[in-house]
Order: C-alpha cells, then structure tokens, then sequence
C-alpha cells in the first residue's frame, strides 16, 4: 500500500494537471489579494485571519474541478486504461491498491492547493497592492487557516470525489456531484438564511466547504475580533472539519469495503460459460442517396441519437430535480423582507427564478456541452460515427440542438416548479406568459450562445477537461475583469444589463441592449462554430498541420464566404453597440468613476459652506414623454439673500445626468462651469434681503443605451424623477463625494469626506438635504392615459391633443426636493378629517391598499396627538417601478416601490407587518424632514430617519399591539448586529451619525425605545413636541442633533441624563427594551416565532441562529426614507 501511495504521488505530481492547477490558483490566489472589494475592509486588513479563511474558502469552491480530476483518475485509471485484469492477477488486493490511490491523491491534492494559496502570501508583497490595505503577519494564525481549514477542506472534497468515483465506478456520477457542490455553494448563503435552530445547525455542519459555518462564525463579531483570529473557538466551523472527517473516514472506508466484498466474490465466481457464433451474419444490399431529403433523415437521426443519449442520462434527470427542488425552496419565500414572502406574482418569480435559471444553465450547459462532443469516444463509437457519411455541420448541428432541448428542459422545470409554488400558496395571477419573455427566452438565449461557445471550444480541444477549463476561464473572466477596468459589453462574454422586471412598465428601458449584446457575442460564437467546424476531427486524431490544410480548404469553399459574412455582421452590430456606448452615452470604468467622484470633490471643496442665497418659490413646467422618452423642464426660482452680508458669487449644483442645460440669474455672468457646478458672478452684489429670479431649463433626452443598458426615470408606464435629477439647487451637494475609506485613501483624499461638526458655524446655513422652504407652482404634462402627481393641491387639469396637464399649487412652504410621478394608476381614495388620503396604485396591485390606507388614518391619529397637526390637507402614496426598493417622503407624498408594500403576502397574522411600519415611517417623516430638518452637519440623520423610525414603533404599538411592534424592534436589533459585524470603517456615534444606515436607522430606534423607557413616554414626547415647536417650517440657522440633545436634557433629571447622554454619543452595547417589559416581550416572542433567540442581560452577546435578512428598505441619496 506504502509503495502504491508513493508511485501515486510520483505520477500525480509529475502530471501536467498539477502544474497548471497550481499556477493558476497562484494567480487566483494573487488575484484575490489583489483585488478591491473582495478581501478586507477599511478596519479589517486583506491578510487578517478571518479573510484568509474567506479566501480559502472561496478558492476551495474553485479547486473542487482539480479535485474531481484527481480523484477520479486515482479511482478509475485501471479500469479506464484496460490495466485493471492485470492487477488484479497480482497478489496485491484491490481494495489495499486503492486505499494507496487514496491517500497518493489526498497528498497530491492538498499539496497543489498549498501551492496556489502561497498566491494569497505573494500578494501580500506585490508591489501593486495597496501597502495600507494589508496588515503585519500572524504566523500562528495562519498556520491555524491552513490546518483548521484548507487542509481539512481539500481533504473531505477529495475523498468524497474518490469514493464515488471507486464506489460507482463512474465518472459522470462524480461529474454530477460537482455541480450539484457548486450550486450549493453559490447559492448557499441565500438558502441558509431561511433555515433557523436545528436545521441551519446541520446545514452549517455538514456543508464540505465550510462555507456557510464560517459566515455564521463571522457574521455578528466585531471586524476588530475578526482581525485577531482565523476561526470561532468552539464555533460551526470547528465542528464542520470533525464532522466532515468523521464523515470522510466513512465514505472512503465504504467504498474499500464494497471493493474487499468484490474481491471475494471474484475469487469464488466460476467463467462463464461462451457459444461459439454459428449462424452467418446477411448483409443488406443498400444504395447510398446523398440528396437534400436524405441530409435531413441523417440530421434527424444525429439529432435523435442525441436526445436519446441525453433523455436517458440519470445525470441530466438529477440535475433537473435538483434544479426544481432548489427552484421551489428560493421561489417559496421570494422577495422576502423580515422574513415576510411576497406574494407569488409571475413577475416577483420570474425574476428570482431567472437567477437559477441562469446559474443551473451556465453550469450544466458548459457541462454537457463538453460532454456530447467527447462522449462518442468515451463509448469508442467516435471512430464508426467519423466513418459514416455525415457531413460534419450535421454533426455540430445535432449537438447544439440537443442542447437547445436541454435548455428548454431547464426553463420549463423552472417554470412549473413556480406554478406550483403559485398553486400551493392559492395565489395566481393569470400572466404565465411572463415566465417565457422575462426568463426563457432572453436567459434561454444567453446560455444558447455560452452552449456555441462550449461546444466550439471542446472540438478545438485535445479533450473535455481542457475544454471546460476554457468555458470555466471565460465565464469567470466576466465576473472578475470588471475589478481591473475590463467591463465593456464588447470585451466581456454576456456582459449586458439586467434590470429589475417590473409589471408596471413591462417595456423595461426600452433599448433592447441585452437584445444587441447578445446577437453580438452570437456572432462571435457563430465564428467560433465556424472554427470548430474547419478543423473538425473526423477518426483518429490527426497532427495539426492536416487540420489546418483542411481548414484552408474548406475556407475556399462556402466556408469563405460564411466567415466573411459573419465577420462583417459582427463589425456591424459591434459598431452599433459602440455608438451606443461610447458615442451616444459616457462609458466608463469603475476605476474611472471612482476617479472622476474624486476630481468632482477636489473641484468643488473649495466651494463648500460658502453663503448662498436660498429660494423662496418654484415656478416649473415638466413636459413628459413617457414613451419617446424624455423631459424639459423649465422653471423660475425667486431667490433671496438671507445671509446678512452681500453676495458677489452664486454656486449652482445642476444635475450631473441631463444632456442639456441653460441657465440665467438677474444680473449674473457665468465664469466657471467645473463638473456642471455653475459659479455666477453677480454684476451688482445681491444686498441681504434682495430677491432676484434664477431661471433654468433643463433636457433628459436619451440615446440609445448604455453599458448598463437604458435609464429607467422616464419609462412608458411608472416614471418617477426625483427633483435633483433634472432641476438645479444652490450651493454645493456633497452626495456625490466618494464614502469608502478605501476609495478615499486609494484617491488620495482626506479620511472623511467633507462634513461639518454641528458646532461648525458653516453647518446651520443649509440644511441636510440643500433644498429650502419654497412656495410651489409646479405643471406637469404627460400623457392623456397617465395621471401625473406633483407636490401640492391639484387646482387643474385639462386633456388636449393626447396630452395631459396638471397645475398642482402648494401655497404652504415646502422643500425644493420633491419628486414627479406619471403612470396609468387606479387610485383609491378616502377622506380622513380634512386629510384626503389617496392610494394611487398599478391595477392588480391594490393587495394591501387597505393596510396602506389603514395606517395612513392611525398614523395621523397617533401622530397629530403625539406631535402636532398635519401640515397637508392631502396624503398620497404613489407606486413606482421595481427599479428600487425603498420608499421615500415628500411633501404630502409617499413613493413606493412596486417591490415593497404592494406585494408583501401578509395572510400569515403571525408575520411582521412591515407594511404598516414602512407607511408609518414615511408617514413619520411628515413631522421629522417635512417640519424640522436637520442641518447640513454629523448628526442630521439621527434628526430625520431616528424620529421617524422611533416614531413608527410607537404608532405601531398603538395600532397593531405590543407584540407587533417588539417582532420590529428585534428585526432591528439583529440587524444592527450584522451591521457592526459588516461595517467598514468604525462606528460613528447616533449624535454623529452619517452614512451608516445601521445607526441612523437600527440603533436609532433601539436607542429612543430606551429612552423612552428611562425618561417616561410623556417626558419624551414633550421634549420632541417642544423641539419641533422650536424648529418647525423654520431655516437658517437650521437645528443640529446639539439642539435635539439639549432639548432632552432639559427634560431628564439629572442622574437620568447620565443613563441617557452616553447612548447618543457612545457605540457599542445598547439596553435592548421592549414594549410591555422585556420578560413579557421575549415570552411572547418565542411563542409566535419558535426559533428566535431573544437574550436579555448582555445583548451584545446575543447571536441569532442564522444569518438575517438584508435592511428593510435601500435609502436613496438624499431625501428622508
């Protein structure tokens, strides 16, 4: 056995196999380390041991192709090579012969991984790798992640590879695990995140990567504990590699067992007895017809072949139960949000299904594509098949149908397995048809042209490993180039865009650019069949030399003439997709946008906090043109100088994505115009209290489409611009400026973005947002099927010419950000007091209308007690397309996403009703942004999105009940948790806060509950009643999270003061406070929802069973949520 191991070490390693494998995962290895945004973060160095597990891991995933080559040669090579009779006439027994396999290639494999992860230390050292973003050597560490993780890792792999293989004596049983491995991976964090207690116990312990045992390891730590060790003591990853070896040890002992019985058996067996042929063989007298009729027979006749060969596969029926099984796990909690599904709709399914579509397709296409074209000699019929008179385009063509039936096959097991999910959950919305023009077809087509690809590359190759090994480079090249500034749709395989599908606008951005992009990597992989089809191997292999002069020949006949046509088809359609790309729209890299944000903050720093007028009132006019599309807008600002001191400049942001733009202030002459940042010199300075009028016009005409396709503000049905995409503001926006500390540094850029503390006397002179309190006199026009909505109280409407316009007049000061909807919407209305509450919705959507309206009239109750009156005499909620997730406020307005709200499937009364508390916290945001808005320094956000999502717990309770409202509060809580354990940068403080949406949103609400809970309900409300008081429709100098502080100070008795102050200005451990008390909130907790760990005492302790679910809604740029 000794001596077996030794010869398979020796072989494996002089192998070219294990060369190249180790090279490449040194590359892959060095690649990792080097990328941004894979490794490593602005408080976690790319070298810490956390990070060398995850680069593990993830190469782990990678390996596994080497693996399975290695193993199943060990395994198979006697029987294969024919050498098996001849071993086993020697004394040596099978089973001792294949435990000496075993153990040569457990050696072998591990030995080629260790020699691609020593990539991960070059990279370290590289010169081109940021020196700031690595960290110094942890020598014990790092050999606890290559003996806790990578070795084990292989190992398990291995040996799973090798016992199939020996136990099935198959190869493409050990093929079909592999891929069933890889789907698992890929998709392993989104299953694992609806498993709870005991079945995310077993998953994390008995998934071979690790995976899944490392992020729940990770996932609620500290980024500074991260750094300091490469595994969880006593975590799931520690318990993986003991059940894993335990389970390894098993797999391999079976399969040497089940060859210790055969080797019995053979011993105890008696020959068969043989017949000698007697009977003589009749040949039929045949003549041969090479018509177009008989071409066809022999087609179809490949063609059936084919199928008949594929339809039988037990490997392709795995495939697609697995596809189904996995389909219906993810399809049946799709589009989830706190752990509450969306309603099965076609659109919501088609779009997560077309995710496995997608990955299913690119593994099993690139798989069988390999496959067909090596199997006929695998069966040693390649020889009898290359002698029959089939032309060779016959051939190809029967393959690449074959494969077009498998992907068909795949599309339709996705889409049954939604209609099933459809039925099962007793919802159906009648568009089946949507499966086959939001999925199969488009996706269907993708992976058609991968197939071509695949099937070209396995006939240029000397054999299907090589062939999948290029499929595997190209395909992950697409998914990695993008980091190194390669992302041009002409430069990368499928490269195209992927907007969301929305039922709304079902005409998507209009473009079509999927449709160019892949007619254009068709075309090349038209020539690719055509290559393949040149040097076509007919019988015995032939040196190169004879296929290149067969190649030349057939090019001087019609394959000339193809490949010319094809080649100028593709200068054709690459040259549109050029214009398109780089002449009608502005291509850039990443690494390039990121550069330009950095210019565009160096530019306008100097410019920052200056004085600026503020505008007093609107005069706009919006022509929309949903279906051409575009928009001109054209608008009148009153300005007004509120600063105390004359002004000789004005500073005026104009939107960075409109093709066109004039503009024009009394007595002004434009100097400079740095990144559409228009700086105005005044003839005459502007005296303080002087009023002059800025006039502007501003043009989104669309072109064609970008990289990443067409926009989609203003589509045919469902357009929704928001002010600060086509109307101008005064002063400088600082939205724009870069937030990644990597970035920053990489840019050489200060730490932290331009930010005023609050007791910067620059901070008070505008507000968080840059809008101002303005009269409004907006017209809208778009139309005659859509209802236009804008800020204010409709006072006309009229009809002309196909065209629709609406005067909406807000005689009540409002902010300059606003937004402008326009689609043809079923509204539901209903007045309550003198609030008239509308609900202006895509028909078929009114699901949860009701709820909607239901905690727009509790709100306002709750609200109006609690804080003050209802500015608005009207309240709409407006739905807009599934191209965001979020909600947002407005004056009187509530955007909402058709992915959230209108879809949740709240049938299930023991589900969190986030639909109310999402209406509740835009509803909230009427008082805190609408009234009091915060200033532009550190802190605003805790002034806006704080109070409304304190605010929006409390109505909550109110309404729906304690229990209602503390499922809420401990979604925060766990999200706040995985927000610590994933931030990159240290957490800012609730009095500071800027860009953490896990402390402006999550802490905040959890940090107010506990207020609340030390200083009494009616203390806090006061102090809230007199702030606002304070503050309202007020501004310069505009409030500071100072001013909130000292508000409640002066409410708290002093030794409450000192219990509250820290929770605003300190991070880390917060009191965790429920409604009713926090023993009466657990229990009920637990019994609604079994698997949730709720602790009381420490909670920064607490660690929920898996990992949770992503924020609850995406923040847009600036305006309140």
């Amino acid at each position: 056995m000794i001596h077996v191991a030794l010869f398979e070490i020796g072989r494996q390693t002089r192998q070219p196999l294990f060369w190249a494998a180790g090279a490449l995962f040194f590359a892959f290895a060095l690649m990792l380390m080097s990328m941004h945004g894979l490794l490593g973060s602005a408080v976690t160095s790319r070298n810490a041991p956390s990070e060398l597990s995850k680069a593990v891991v993830i190469l782990s995933i990678f390996y596994l192709a080497v693996i399975v080559a290695m193993a199943g040669d060990a395994a198979l090579r006697d029987a294969r090579s024919g050498f098996e009779p001849i071993l086993r006439a020697t004394p040596v027994r099978r089973f001792e012969h294949l435990l000496g396999r075993w153990i040569g290639a457990q050696v072998a494999a591990n030995l080629a991984f260790l020699i691609g992860l020593s990539g991960l230390a070059a990279g370290v050292f590289a010169p081109w790798v940021d020196k700031a973003a690595v960290g110094p050597f942890n020598g014990v560490q790092t050999l606890v992640v290559v003996v806790v993780v990578a070795i084990p890792t292989v190992t398990a792999l291995t040996s799973l590879c090798f016992a199939l293989a020996a136990g099935l004596r198959s190869v493409a049983a050990v093929y079909v695990t592999v891929i069933v491995l890889w789907v698992l991976a890929l998709q392993a964090v989104s299953l694992s995140q609806q498993l709870h207690g005991w079945p995310f116990t077993a998953v994390a312990l008995f998934e071979p990567f690790g995976l899944i045992a490392l992020r729940a390891d990770l996932g609620d730590l500290d980024p500074v504990v991260q750094a300091m060790a490469a595994v969880r003591s006593g975590g799931y990853l520690i318990g993986n590699r003991l059940a894993w070896a335990a389970l390894s040890a098993g797999l391999v002992g079976l399969a040497l067992l089940f060859e210790r019985v055969d080797d019995i058996a053979r011993l105890r067996r008696s020959p068969a007895a043989t017949s000698p042929m007697t009977a003589p063989l009749a040949w039929p007298r045949v003549a041969p017809r090479f018509d177009a009729g008989a071409r066809l027979i022999q087609l179809r006749a490949r063609l059936a072949w084919e199928l008949r060969m594929l339809l039988r596969s037990p490997s392709l029926l795995i495939l697609l139960a697995l596809s189904a099984a996995l389909s219906v796990w993810s399809l049946w909690s799709a589009g989830e949000i706190n752990e509450v599904p969306a309603l099965p709709a076609t659109r919501i399914l088609a779009a997560d299904l077309s995710k496995w579509f997608t990955m299913m397709g690119l593994i099993t296409c690139t798989f069988y594509a390999g496959e067909l074209v090596w199997r006929d000699r695998d069966l040693q019929a390649g020889e009898m098949i290359d002698v029959s008179p089939v032309p060779d385009a016959w051939l190809m063509a029967a393959k690449l149908l074959a494969m077009g039936v498998v992907v068909l096959l795949l599309g339709a097991t996705g889409v049954l397995s939604a209609i099933a999910v459809q039925v099962a959950k007793g919802y159906f919305d009648g568009h089946p048809g949507l499966y086959l023009s939001m999925m199969v077809l488009p996706i269907g087509g993708a992976l058609m042209v991968l197939v071509a690809g695949s099937v070209a590359a396995a006939a240029l190759s000397p054999n299907r490993y090589v062939a999948w090994g290029v499929a595997g480079v190209v395909i992950g090249a697409a998914f990695v180039t993008s980091s190194y500034g390669v992302d041009h749709p002409l430069l990368v395989l499928l490269a195209g865009p992927s907007n969301s599908l929305s039922e709304m606008n079902t005409a998507g951005d209009g473009t079509h650019a999927g449709d160019w992009i892949n007619l254009y990597w068709s075309l090349w992989m038209g020539l690719a069949l055509l290559a393949a089809w040149l040097i076509w191997p007919r019988g015995r292999p032939a040196p190169w030399r004879a296929r290149r002069d067969q190649a030349l020949r057939r090019l001087r006949g019609p394959g000339g003439w193809i490949a010319g046509g094809l080649a100028a088809a593709l200068l054709a359609v690459g040259g549109f997709v050029f214009l398109n790309v780089n002449v009608w729209n502005h291509y850039t890299t990443k690494q390039q946008a990121e550069a330009d944000r950095a210019d565009w903050e160096r530019a306008a720093r100097p410019y920052i906090g200056l004085p600026e007028p503020v505008i007093v009132a609107v005069n706009l006019r919006v022509d929309i043109r949903p279906r051409r599309p575009s928009l001109i807008a054209t608008g009148t600002y009153l300005i007004e100088n509120r600063t105390g001191q004359a002004l000789k400049t004005i500073h005026v942001d104009m939107p960075g994505g409109l093709d066109r733009w004039t503009l024009d202030v009394d007595g002004a002459t434009q100097v400079s115009n740095p990144y559409d940042l228009a700086v105005l010199r005044l003839d005459r300075p502007m005296a303080p209290g002087e009023r002059r009028r800025l006039r502007f016009r501003s043009e989104i005409t669309p072109r064609g489409f970008g990289d990443d396709g067409g926009q989609t503000a203003i589509v045919e049905n469902g357009t929704f611009l928001q002010s600060w995409l086509f109307a101008p503001s005064l002063g400088v926006r600082t939205q724009g400026f870069l937030t990644d500390a990597d970035a920053r540094r990489r840019q050489r850029l200060p730490a932290e973005r331009a930010e005023f503390e609050p007791s910067d006397p620059r901070a008070p002179r505008r507000n968080d947002v840059h809008a101002d309190w303005a009269t409004a006199d907006i017209t809208v026009v778009t139309d005659a099927d859509q209802t236009p909505i804008a800020p204010g109280r409709l006072v006309s409407t009229s009809v002309a010419g196909g065209r629709r316009t609406a005067r909406f007049v807000s005689d009540r000061p409002i902010l300059t950000a606003f937004s402008i909807q326009s689609a043809r919407y079923a509204v539901r209305r209903v007045q309550h007091g003198g609030v008239a509450v509308a609900v202006y919705y895509h028909p078929g959507h009114q699901t949860n209308v009701e709820r909607m309206i239901k905690a727009v009239e509790g709100g306002l109750d709750v609200y109006q007690a609690q804080f003050g009156p209802y500015q608005f005499d009207y309240l709409r909620i407006v739905e807009f397309p599934a191209y965001g997730d979020y909600a947002q406020a407005f004056a009187g307005t509530i955007p909402f996403s058709e992915n959230i709200g209108f879809v949740a499937d709240m049938r299930d009364p023991s589900h969190f009703d986030y639909v109310t508390n999402v209406t509740l916290h835009e509803l909230a945001h009427q008082w805190w942004a609408h009234q009091v808005i915060g200033a532009d320094a550190k802190g605003a956000r805790l002034l806006s999105e704080g109070l409304a999502e304190y605010s929006a717990f409390m109505a909550q309770s109110r309404l729906q009940g304690e229990l209602m409202a503390n499922k809420g509060l401990w979604n925060e809580y766990r999200l706040y948790q995985q927000g610590v354990a994933q931030r990159t940068g240290p957490e800012q403080s609730l009095a500071r806060v800027t860009d953490q949406n896990f402390v402006a949103y999550y802490r905040s609400a959890l940090v107010l509950e506990s207020v609340r809970d030390m200083m009494g309900e009616a203390a806090l409300h006061e102090a809230l009643r007199e702030f606002l008081a304070a503050h309202r429709f007020k501004g310069a100098p505009y409030a500071t999270s100072e001013d909130l502080m000292a508000t409640l100070r002066r409410h708290c008795s002093a030794k409450t003061w000192r219990q509250v102050e820290p929770l605003f200005r300190a991070n880390g451990s917060i009191p965790l406070t429920f409604y009713g008390g926090l023993g009466e909130a657990v229990a009920a907790i637990k019994s609604q929802a079994p698997t949730a760990k709720v602790t009381a005492g420490k909670p920064a302790d607490a660690k929920p069973r898996g990992p949770g679910t992503g924020p609850r809604t995406t923040a847009a740029p600036t305006a309140p949520r």
